[in-house]
């Protein structure tokens, strides 16, 4: 890979794993080096050591939030602060942190300093790219291109249109309990009623 495409680094739960591939895949189109676990991790390794090892060495790390990331226990907390610890070694006013939202949840209060992407937002890429385009700017990188008015948020899928039986235009003849129900218009027609050998013609 080029050694001008910037390197970011995408921190998220594995529960939002579909949607933040998604993400890595339009990266990767926009012209920048994304890391994702999944993506880069071989059997055998030492995941934790890597992780640690891609943020340390990651331009920018893109935070992503959901109503599960920031209510989840676990790695993702740890790997948010480690990236919050490299955030602290960085001058004053350098892009490196950039919470990205996947859904409507809450931003956690660390995060709350930083302006944050909204990716269900039809502009939303199209932002977080201006975020990512300043951090290259600022390491003399290449930037990044994105196609405007584009958005992570699912597409709800329309409700199926029931379909109507339609009723035939024909008269309809239905018998029960000895009788005879006749609907539609029976106007010159050759209708047969009555039971057994006491059949009646009408007219």
């Amino acid at each position: 890979m080029s050694k001008r495409k910037l390197k970011v680094f995408l921190c998220h739960a594995s529960e939002n794993k579909p949607i933040v591939k998604d993400l890595y895949d339009r990266l990767v189109s926009a012209g920048y080096e994304p890391w994702l676990d999944t993506e880069v991790l071989l059997p055998g390794v030492d995941w934790d050591l890597e992780i640690r090892k891609a943020l340390r060495t990651s331009d920018s790390v893109i935070v992503c939030l959901s109503k599960i990331s920031v209510a989840k226990e676990g790695y993702i907390q740890k790997e948010l602060r480690l990236a919050q610890d490299i955030q602290s070694e960085k001058p004053e006013g350098v892009v490196f942190l950039i919470p990205a939202r996947l859904d409507e949840c809450k931003t956690p209060f660390s995060l709350q300093s930083i302006q944050w992407a909204d990716l269900t937002a039809p502009d939303g890429f199209e932002k977080l790219v201006g975020g990512l385009n300043l951090r290259a700017k600022q390491l003399g990188k290449d930037p990044g291109s994105s196609v405007p008015g584009s958005s992570l948020a699912p597409v709800a899928k329309k409700p199926a249109r029931k379909r109507t039986k339609r009723k035939p235009a024909g008269p309809q003849v239905s018998a029960g309990n000895g009788s005879i129900v006749i609907m539609g218009d029976v106007t010159d027609s050759n209708v047969i009623s009555g039971s057994g050998s006491r059949a009646k013609k009408n007219r």
